[in-house]
């Protein structure tokens, strides 16, 4: 029955050739051939589930790839090696038949955030012929975390420092030494909450717990305590002092001068009594609005006024 179909023929009327393909669609196929072959490079050497790669960090010669949850990063392995966990994990990783001839892979954990680790690469990647940079607290509080949790000694330890040479909140110097373990920065911070004019905030109450809060409130009601002793045991000295100025024999002088003395010192002891009620409470009151330069000031002028 074919054989009664009709013979192609061209537009002018020449029978089209039917034999081998022509070179056009042999060009074609050549080049969806190649595309073809160019895709398939492209997935075997990156993964399109894996997260996006930083790209500060994407050295084309690195030969370790990081992951966190978030970032992804391409680095040296000589650097990453410093790190006893991850040299461990890339140990781990050779020494398995899954590792890709390019790089390999290292998962952190999930805790571990992709910011984290690329403040810590820009510390270690960082030239030290010029000098090491002055980084921001942030950083190098990420190194610190870095550095603690995948073992990096050294790392910690100038991280640590450069923290200590910090001018920290009292209340950040300790919520990092209870993530980190470091006892240096514990005592200076809670002797500054013990002793600061200001109270201890609800935020700073929330990271202290109810033990250490409850403890260093007794430690600040006691030193305001011994403090406005202190302050009205040197009160009552002067006050001592200059009752002694008054009672001390005077010239011989008239009635009329009598009666205007005996008044006066009526009034001196009446004054006397009064401020030492009051003072005690200004007192108190002044240390803990923080107004213990005004008190002195009180007090001074008060004095002054009694020896006129």
């Amino acid at each position: 029955m074919f054989s009664k179909l009709p013979r192609p023929e061209s537009i002018e009327g020449t029978p089209v050739s039917v034999g081998a393909p022509s070179s056009t669609f042999s060009d074609i196929e050549s080049v969806v051939s190649l595309s073809d072959q160019e895709h398939s490079d492209t997935d075997t050497t990156e993964d399109p589930n894996s997260t996006a790669v930083h790209p500060e960090f994407a050295f084309a010669d690195g030969n370790i790839e990081i992951q966190t949850t978030d970032q992804t990063f391409w680095v040296h392995e000589y650097y990453i090696n410093r790190f006893s966990v991850f040299a461990t994990l890339i140990q781990t990783a050779k020494n398995s038949k899954t590792v890709s001839s390019r790089r390999i892979t290292v998962d952190c954990d999930k805790k571990t955030k992709g910011e984290d680790l690329y403040n810590t690469l820009k510390v270690i990647y960082a030239s030290h012929i010029d000098g090491i940079p002055n980084f921001d607290s942030n950083t190098i509080i990420s190194t610190l975390r870095i550095a603690s949790t995948y073992d990096y000694p050294n790392l910690r330890k100038f991280a640590i420092s450069k923290l200590e040479a910090m001018d920290l909140p009292a209340i950040q110097r300790i919520q990092l030494s209870d993530e980190f373990l470091v006892p240096s920065f514990e005592i200076p911070a809670f002797t500054e909450l013990c002793s600061r004019p200001e109270p201890i905030s609800a935020t700073e109450a929330e990271v202290l717990g109810i033990t250490r809060f409850a403890e260093i409130t007794r430690i600040r009601e006691t030193q305001r305590t011994r403090w406005a002793v202190e302050v009205i045991k040197a009160i009552n000295g002067n006050l001592l002092q200059t009752s002694n100025l008054v009672d001390s024999p005077q010239p011989e002088s008239s009635d009329d001068d009598g009666s205007k003395s005996d008044a006066s010192d009526s009034a001196f002891g009446h004054f006397s009594q009064f401020i030492l009620l009051v003072l005690p409470q200004w007192i108190t009151y002044a240390y803990t609005h923080n107004h213990t330069q005004n008190t002195y000031q009180v007090v001074h002028r008060f004095l002054r006024v009694i020896a006129a």
